[in-house]
């Protein structure tokens, strides 16, 4: 078996406030490590013995046609008993094999050991780590001790390993499932939460150039009739970045300017007219939105795509395949295509498409960051869990790793513009692990908002039957049906069913108004996940 020497750093830091501790882990290699590595840390609580690990509440759904992959939706929080010579295992896989075990499946990489306490309460030491990389955790009971054990591997076999850092976060709390889920935050402190608005809102609306342009004007008009002035702030709606084609987005990165006028759709996709737009028509469609008391977010990007049609002309010019995403199977796989253009999938591991993305984004925050309330960057799922990106002549480098600093690395951005504009949050459209470094989700997803925006939000559109949302994306007229989270209305135009509030039968509209303001009476609740599942059957067991 070959010796390896390295240097392994933990840095441990108890919090004076609460009753935490905070590990930042340095793992370094001297030369690049082509082997398998599995870093184990054990924590031993001594004299206690745990009822159970808290997990997710999570069920499955096979692979969809948005992402290809196995899609994660969560309950709430599940207790998974513990009982001596057993051992129960929570994993977050994130990172080509960074875990090997089965158990529960997380999409937010934290876990708690629940105790009884003397008046027949619950205590919970909680266990949470960083997005960057997988995780898998095991509980059990040693005698009248409890071990809690967390584990990476660092799959040199697949990507030399050079250098790898981890934070952790072990924290107790009393204060049920809410507290553990925020228990992850920590770990990414430099991750601020959504402004307060976006927590409050109920109903999202995106118009994607409807009715040739008009129909921002019609539906906001008519969602201003049906909808009182002091309930609008509760409305999200997302106005299209109107950009000329996928991954050219009106911006020119010599200059470093936003064009003044461009033609959205110019590619002219069937039933879809090529349309005239500028800068002034843009401010003009936010401040519409705005006067009449509606929030407003700019969807800007589709992930890294970019057209497949007049590349010579782009950023990166006749040479753009050596910027392209090669998977493990060789494949440059592309993303969606629509009136947009598409088709092509850049490689965010790559230094000059972060550049690109990042200065674009940075002349989108001076023009708009002051005006709208937040930007939609959408799609990031074509970055899936294990994914690789291969180059030629460039050493390989995980896909997803790349993608969320990346993502991080844009939101820290936009915190910067929160001085002149407190409201400013940043949405991703992933339908998967990317909201865990923004500030909450804007999809149109098929089903539950997942726990990756358990302290943020998730506002959703519908394509087709918009209106009042179940699980499967289809319309509903139920008001009983207990929709987790609240968030279920979703509106939309110029897409799908292509029908906006404006153009909907008046019946339908009635209902969703009516949902609507129910759920801006119930308020955002509060906790979010009110019973940990199985957690009271435990306590009423005789100690």
């Amino acid at each position: 078996m070959a010796a390896l020497s390295g240097n392994w750093t933990l840095d441990v830091r108890l919090d004076p406030q609460v009753t935490a501790m905070r590990m930042e882990e340095d793992l370094r290699f001297d030369e690049p490590s082509t082997v398998d590595i599995r870093v184990t840390t054990r924590y031993r609580i001594v004299g206690e013995q745990a009822m159970a690990l808290v997990t997710e509440d999570t069920q499955f759904r096979p692979s969809d046609y948005y992402s290809g992959i196995e899609a994660i939706y969560t309950r709430g929080a599940a207790a998974r008993r513990l009982a001596n010579n057993q051992t129960v295992t929570a994993v977050f896989r994130f990172v080509d094999g960074s875990t090997d075990k089965d158990g529960a499946a997380l999409s937010m990489p934290v876990v708690a050991l629940a105790f009884r306490d003397r008046a027949n309460g619950t205590s919970f030491l909680s266990l949470a780590t960083d997005p960057f990389y997988g995780m898998q955790a095991t509980a059990a009971l040693e005698g009248s001790h409890t071990t809690l054990q967390r584990e990476t591997i660092y799959r040199g076999s697949v990507l030399p390993v050079v250098r790898e850092r981890r934070v952790s976060n072990l924290e107790w709390t009393d204060r049920g499932a809410d507290e553990i889920f925020n228990t992850f935050y920590r770990t990414i402190p430099e991750v601020e939460p959504c402004a307060p608005w976006a927590r409050q809102t109920v109903m999202g609306y995106y118009d994607y150039n409807g009715d040739d342009g008009r129909g921002w004007y019609s539906d906001l008009t008519k969602l201003a009739e049906v909808i009182p002035v002091e309930q609008r702030g509760h409305v999200a709606c997302c106005l299209h970045g109107w950009y000329d084609r996928t991954g050219f987005y009106c911006y020119d990165q010599k200059t470093d300017q936003l064009a003044d006028t461009w033609t959205a759709f110019e590619n002219g996709a069937p039933g879809r007219k090529p349309i005239r737009m500028s800068k002034g028509e843009m401010h003009h469609k936010i401040r519409f939105a705005k006067e009449l008391g509606f929030r407003v977010v700019l969807y800007y990007a589709d992930c890294t795509n970019m057209t497949a049609s007049r590349v010579q002309d782009s950023w990166c010019g006749n040479d753009y395949r050596q910027y392209l995403y090669t998977n493990k199977a060789g494949k440059q796989p592309g993303g969606w295509t629509g009136p947009c253009g598409g088709g092509l999938q850049l490689d965010i591991s790559a230094p000059e498409v972060r550049k690109w993305f990042t200065d674009y984004f940075q002349a989108l925050l001076r023009e708009y960051g002051g005006v709208v309330d937040g930007f939609v960057l959408d799609e990031t799922n074509y970055f899936s869990a294990g994914a690789v990106c291969f180059r030629n002549g460039r050493p390989a480098a995980y896909g997803d790793q790349a993608q969320m600093r990346f993502i991080r690395d844009l939101t820290v951005l936009l915190q910067q513009h929160r001085r002149r504009n407190p409201d400013l949050c940043l949405f991703e459209g992933s339908h998967y692990l990317y909201g865990l470094v923004t500030h909450g989700s804007f999809t149109d997803f098929e089903g539950i908002p997942l726990v990756v925006n358990f302290r943020n939000t998730s506002i959703q559109c519908c394509w087709e039957d918009p209106g009042i949302r179940n699980v499967h994306c289809k319309y509903r007229t139920d008001p009983s049906y207990s929709y987790p989270y609240g968030l279920d209305v979703g509106l939309a135009n110029g897409w799908g069913s292509d029908m906006g509030p404006s153009e909907m039968p008046p019946t339908r509209l009635a209902e969703v108004i009516a949902h609507f303001q129910r759920r801006v009476a119930q308020g955002p609740p509060s906790p979010k996940v009110p019973t940990i599942v199985g957690l009271q059957e435990l306590l009423r067991q005789a100690p």
